[in-house]
């Protein structure tokens, strides 16, 4: 049986197109309030890890900048 779990663990896996359409089945599964919260919560999880990424990334490259500036 399909569960929210194993749907959130999919949309992770997914890219473009084929992310589009798993949210939108997503969207007209889980219409619960407590569904909808989960989602929300895994997205804005997701975010925040991307966003740790790019500042990790730009400190890197401050970094190597200031290095070649040496």
């Amino acid at each position: 049986m399909r569960t929210l779990k194993d749907d959130l663990l999919k949309m992770d896996s997914l890219h473009g197109d084929e992310l589009d359409a798993h949210l939108y089945e997503m969207k007209s599964l889980y219409t619960k309030p407590e569904e909808k919260e989960a989602i929300r919560r895994h997205l804005e999880n997701t975010l925040d890890t991307i966003t740790n990424n790019v500042k990790e990334i730009d400190r890197k490259l401050t970094v190597r900048e200031q290095m070649k500036k040496k």
